[in-house]
């Protein structure tokens, strides 16, 4: 058989190679012709339309590609010959748009109670998810082959068809894909939910796959391929054992929940700049200016009541005003707050007060003590001096679909009056208010109160607690703390003797008055900013085993290790509290400790966390960790890298890093066979490497 080259039956010159590449991707190969200068009409003809390429060559070599395209003229430089670019089907595929919507999250409009670590009678409601019934297969959530498939179909229109064998298994769980792209683009990004999944059409112009993550598939061929041939390409197989790290630290960011108690009210703040996790009552300065221990302030700076009384003072009394119960000065005090609080005395008491002081709005300040007393506390500084950030909810996720935590914990004491309703429930709590002992020192003994945690200030550390009544309506008002014993009552199921709403029973009884003593703990989340290290982090350790027992095979590893980082968008290490390891906690955050200049970090504070099971999404952050290492192992893998080179084989197809293989009919009339090798493999997602529930859980994707 002749030697020789032909496209649409015409005559191809040897003034040239001329070549024909199968490789890997969405972009079309392409590939120069020369004819002489009588065929230039006939190939113009044949622009935009499907042709053969045929070459032929002694001993019998030879290919032939279908569905090749002329899609440009070229200027020759012998005026005898023109020249053409040739392409492949896949030219026409930026031509086509793709308009998809996959598996897209919507409100059914159903709500969903959630009472788990929730406040007492306070559940959480939250939307129920599905998915849209139009972004969905038949009914059921489209996987990443069927939308492989799905858009091939409506890009690739005039192709004689695909197979799927060369595919990945390795496939994400699709959630809220939207596509709105050339088709190109749109395949290339269904393909990127098949973990190393790649695309090349073949001589006979069908669409295939390859699993570009291969090697063993890459080694293989190498062996079969047999002697190069001399001067045109060589390959070899690459040891990376000596690159790939013995071990890889994976770190994560640390929410860690911090338990935070009051002050005793008047006290010495003894307290203050040691690591004793205290918050103090705090209130915004209502005055424009206040001078306060000292120093001046203005209006919105929070200071302590303590400070706040001492630098109001006494006020000036109208003429024949009293204060209640018998007080000798009018000025605030804890005590007298306490008297005041029920049934607004406190703002009858002071209402005056400002016709007589122009310079000081004390109808302001009542509202902020209103607003404010044993509502609102300041986190000690010495603290916040150690957190980056703090958010009010726990660190357990109680609704994956919503990604909803527990809110704050809140534990104090607190009273609640009755409503009509509660009281014909209860019959035997028949006071004006009722008393409840929610508080205690231990968390494992504490209740929780009805009350929830606001952030006001996240870098002073100002939260504010809001007590709500009950969702079923049993408590008219819930108050920020209990009153003192004994509480006047009566019998309302045989009759109302004389009474007042703020609980005074006539004649003579003694006024409902705020109990003396008042603790109050919360437990937040916070994530440290000290030390100033590593050791503000949790780390896990991924070796090659690790790698192995996720299908990648490694190989010995002598290489140094290597650190990396995963951001919390992905995911966090997050630590519960636990009172009996407090100061384990401490070090969490570097308390009570000065971090050195080029000090190596241990991760010891996190280790005896972990190691003590307060890390509440254990298996989440070692699966996340594993899929990390095991894509950083997979790009270190030993490979085939080069270009290796025989004679014709139209049996060469593109395999793992093999990403192309190219056919070239020489001048001289050699017609030879040439396989790349890259030297990077395709990279693998670390989502890959996830199980379905741990993406689920992490992503916050709608359950099943």
């Amino acid at each position: 058989m002749a030697t020789g080259a032909t496209y649409a039956g015409v005559l191809i010159t040897n003034a040239s190679d001329v070549l024909w590449e199968l490789k890997t991707g969405t972009r079309p190969t392409t590939t120069t012709i020369v004819v002489a200068a009588k065929y230039a009409e006939r190939m113009r003809g044949q622009m935009g339309k499907a042709g053969t390429l045929e070459v032929t060559a002694e001993g019998g070599l030879g290919y032939r590609v279908d569905d090749v395209y002329v899609i440009d003229e070229t200027p020759s430089p012998h005026p005898d010959m023109v020249a053409f670019t040739l392409a492949d089907r896949r030219f026409k595929w930026v031509r086509e748009h793709v308009t998809r919507r996959y598996n897209i999250r919507r409100r059914t409009g159903d709500r969903r109670l959630i009472t788990e670590g929730q406040p007492a009678g306070l559940p959480a409601d939250v939307p129920d998810i599905a998915y849209e019934s139009a972004t969905l297969l038949n009914g059921q959530p489209w996987t990443a082959r069927d939308i492989v498939l799905d858009v091939l179909s409506s890009v690739d229109v005039d192709g004689p068809g695909f197979s799927m064998s060369g595919l990945p298994m390795r496939q994400i769980t699709i959630e809220g894909l939207e596509l709105d792209d050339d088709g190109a683009a749109a395949i290339d990004r269904a393909l990127d939910h098949i973990a190393g999944a790649d695309v090349y059409l073949d001589l006979k112009g069908t669409v295939r796959f390859v699993d570009t993550t291969d090697a063993s598939a890459a080694n293989s061929l190498l062996k079969r391929l047999g002697p190069p041939v001399v001067g045109v390409g060589l390959a070899s197989m690459v040891d990376y054992a000596g690159l790939r790290p013995a071990w890889i630290d994976v770190l994560f960011s640390v929410e860690q929940e911090l338990k935070f108690t009051s002050l005793d009210e008047g006290g010495a703040y003894s307290q203050r700049g040691n690591v004793t996790k205290y918050m103090e009552n705090v209130l915004p300065v209502p005055d424009l200016t206040l001078a306060v221990a000292g120093r001046t302030v203005t209006r919105g700076t929070f200071i302590t009541f303590d400070e706040a009384f001492a630098a109001w003072g006494a006020p000036t009394i109208a003429a024949g005003a009293k204060i209640p119960g018998g007080g000798a000065s009018a000025a605030l005090t804890h005590d007298l707050v306490r008297l005041l609080w029920h049934g607004g005395r406190l703002e009858a008491v002071y209402a005056a007060v400002g016709d007589v002081i122009a310079d000081a709005d004390w109808a302001a300040r009542i509202r902020a003590v209103r607003q404010h007393y044993r509502q609102t506390y300041r986190i000690s500084p010495y603290w916040m001096a150690r957190i980056r950030s703090i958010s009010a909810e726990r660190v357990a996720v109680i609704d994956p679909e919503n990604g909803v935590r527990a809110p704050a914990f809140v534990t104090a004491n607190y009273a609640f009056a009755p409503s009509v309703r509660g009281r014909w429930t209860e019959p035997g709590r028949q006071g004006i208010v009722v008393n409840v002992d929610a508080y205690a020192d231990s968390l494992a003994a504490a209740k929780q109160a009805p009350a929830t945690v606001t952030i006001v200030d996240e870098q002073l550390g100002v939260i504010h607690l809001s007590y709500q009544a009950d969702a079923l309506g049993l408590h008219q008002a819930v108050y920020p703390c209990k009153f003192e014993t004994p509480l006047p009552s009566m019998n309302f199921g045989k009759g109302a003797g004389p009474m007042t709403i703020d609980g005074c029973v006539y004649e003579g009884a003694a006024p409902v008055k705020l109990a003396a003593s008042h603790k109050v703990a919360i437990v937040v989340t916070a994530v440290p900013s000290a030390p100033n290290s590593n050791d503000q982090h949790y780390r896990v350790r991924v070796t090659p085993s690790d790698a192995q027992s996720n299908g990648v095979k490694v190989g010995a590893a002598t290489g140094p290790g290597w650190t990396i980082r995963i951001g919390p968008g992905v995911t966090t290490a997050r630590f519960a509290w636990a009172d009996a390891l407090d100061a384990t906690i401490d070090k969490m955050f570097g308390a009570a400790r000065t971090t050195k200049p080029g000090e190596r970090a241990t991760y010891a504070a996190g280790d005896t966390l972990a190691a003590s099971g307060l890390l509440v999404d254990r298996k989440e952050v070692e699966n996340v960790a594993k899929a990390a290492g095991t894509s950083l192992y997979g790009q270190m893998i030993d490979r085939v890298v080069g270009a290796h080179a025989v004679k014709m084989d139209d049996n060469l197809v593109p395999v793992g890093n093999a990403s192309a293989v190219e056919h070239t009919l020489a001048p001289d009339g050699s017609l030879n066979s040439i396989v790349r090798f890259d030297r990077a493999t395709g990279r693998v997602d670390i989502m890959a490497y996830m199980d379905n529930a741990t993406r689920r859980r992490l992503f916050g994707m709608v359950q099943p």
